[in-house]
């Protein structure tokens, strides 16, 4: 292997060192917004977290923050190791909307767009650009899962792609159908653990020496 691929692993091997700081950062994030909140259960959505006016509100905002920083981290580490893949550039523009999502938080209670009636421009944009984040990163699972020639990283993606269509799409009827409901909070909350597991996952091979390098044509 030449230099500049060595160079190439080891600069990876630190991008990814520091997604996965970030993916666990959220996980603490995430439960310290959960217990200011005061447990609310799974009947509503995660973004309720970070809702104008609740408590830990700012918590939760910082570690949708972490996510995005992880995603754009996991992005910039499949192009160094496969410049010119799709992957990458999905989880490129799904990091911005991710960071978008975190700043533009929703009003008390989410209302949902169309199916709530009038609703804030704040709030079609918070629901807009998180259903756009987390469908492009499903976007980059199924790319991965169908043509990248590392053996290993192209099953656990084809896996995660085929579970979290299946939840992305459970979960779009659910919300114009239900609204807010338990199994609504229960989908989200699944798809989101297949999609930081992936993220994980991605990261801790990305920065394996021996995987396949680049995708089949």
């Amino acid at each position: 292997m030449s230099k500049r691929g060595l160079d190439r692993i080891g600069l990876t091997r630190l991008v990814v060192t520091v997604a996965l700081g970030f993916l666990a950062a959220f996980g603490v994030l995430l439960a310290l917004a959960w217990r200011r909140a005061g447990s609310p259960g799974v009947a509503g959505y995660l973004s309720q977290l970070g809702a104008t006016g609740q408590p830990g509100a700012g918590l939760y905002r910082l570690a949708i923050l972490c996510v995005a920083a992880a995603t754009a981290l996991t992005a910039l580490a499949w192009w160094l190791r496969s410049p010119g893949l799709d992957a990458a550039a999905l989880l490129a523009v799904s990091a911005v909307l991710f960071t978008v999502s975190a700043t533009v938080p929703c009003a008390r209670g989410c209302p949902i767009p169309v199916r709530d009636g009038w609703t804030t421009a704040a709030n079609v944009v918070h629901f807009s650009v998180s259903a756009g984040a987390f469908g492009l990163a499903v976007g980059a699972m199924t790319s991965i899962g169908a043509a990248y020639r590392d053996p290993w990283l192209r099953r656990v993606s084809a896996a995660a792609a085929r579970v979290a269509t299946l939840l992305y799409t459970l979960l779009s009827g659910l919300v114009l159908v239900l609204g807010h409901a338990v199994i609504n909070g229960l989908v989200e909350r699944l798809l989101a653990v297949v999609a930081i597991g992936w993220l994980m996952a991605c990261g801790v091979r990305l920065g394996h020496r021996r995987m396949g390098g680049r995708h089949q044509s």
